[in-house]
Formats: C-alpha cells, sequence, structure tokens
C-alpha cells in the first residue's frame, strides 16, 4: 500500500483530472487508517480546493434507499441552504420519526441533483461491510456518478473482501 503522502498526491491527480473515469479507490485491511487519512487529510484537501465534501460509512446500512437517504444527510451541512434547506429538515424529521425506512421525494432528489453539479467529493467508507447485494448496487450508482462531470467518488474498503463479481466495469 502506497504510504498517505503518495495517496494524497495520488488524490490531488484524481481531483485535478478531467479524464478520470470510475472512483478511486483507497484500499486496505481494516485498522490500517483509511478513514482517518480521509477525515484528516484527503476530506481537507478536497475542501480546500473548492469542492464540496460528503463522508459516510456504509457499514451498517442495510438497504439501497437508506445509503441514499443516509448520503443526502451527510450532505446537509453544505445541502442546508435555500431551497434545499426545508426538505432536508422534513428529510431529518423523517429519519428520527421512522428511523431506516426513509422516503425522500423526487423534487427532494432533483434540488439535490443541482447541488452535485457544484464540484462535489463523495468518500464512500467501509464497502466490504455492506451485504453483496447492496455492495453491487452502490457500485452500479457510483458508477454512473460520472455523468455529473464535477463528482468524484472515493471508496475506502479491503478490496481482498469484495468479491470479483461484485466489481462493476466499463
Amino acid at each position: 500500500m502506497p504510504n498517505a503522502t503518495q495517496i494524497e498526491a495520488l488524490f490531488c491527480d484524481y481531483l485535478d483530472s478531467n479524464a478520470r473515469k470510475g472512483a478511486l479507490l483507497i484500499n486496505g485491511e481494516w485498522g490500517t487508517g483509511k478513514t482517518q487519512l480521509t477525515l484528516t487529510k484527503l476530506r481537507p484537501l478536497a475542501e480546500a480546493n473548492g469542492f464540496k465534501t460528503a463522508y459516510l460509512s456504509v457499514a451498517e446500512i442495510e438497504s439501497l434507499d437508506a445509503f441514499e437517504a443516509n448520503l443526502f444527510l451527510a450532505s446537509y451541512h453544505w445541502l442546508g441552504k435555500g431551497t434545499i434547506k426545508p426538505i432536508v429538515e422534513a428529510s431529518i424529521k423523517t429519519v428520527r420519526y421512522w428511523g431506516s425506512k426513509v422516503g425522500i421525494s423526487v423534487d427532494a432528489l432533483a434540488a439535490a441533483k443541482n447541488e452535485f453539479s457544484s464540484k462535489t467529493v463523495i468518500f464512500i467508507d467501509d464497502l466490504e461491510r455492506a451485504s453483496a447485494e447492496l455492495r453491487k448496487r452502490i457500485l452500479y450508482r457510483v458508477a454512473g456518478l460520472h455523468e455529473l462531470r464535477n463528482t468524484r467518488a472515493i471508496i475506502l474498503a479491503d478490496e481482498a473482501k469484495i468479491p470479483t463479481q461484485d466489481i462493476v466495469t466499463g
């Protein structure tokens, strides 16, 4: 595994690249410092370069709806303004009331898509700890992010624990 300085350099190249395809994987076993590096170095680097960021661990998420709702809520610190703020606040109230059975309206997702058109980095942690079906669905969602030109996806995982058939290519 590259050292922290090498990962930071690769990360900066990924942020700057207009020709990027797919997500950047930070690979390592549990306990090797991927999350700490992300929260203390990479996330601040992205923000210093004008990117909005969202961090989400999928370790205890059980459905794609919950993943999308949690990602939306992880983005609250920069989505929570203008027309989106009331939608986010309503979603938070729904989460408090219904727990993981969260529904986000089409209007909320359309508004969020407008915010995601700005420079955005989404960090997805603990991918190998999600169920096989959820992992596949998350990877398909991440593969679709290339449509949002200014959006970057960073996956933190132990690649050895993700079966080859789960990996989305092309």
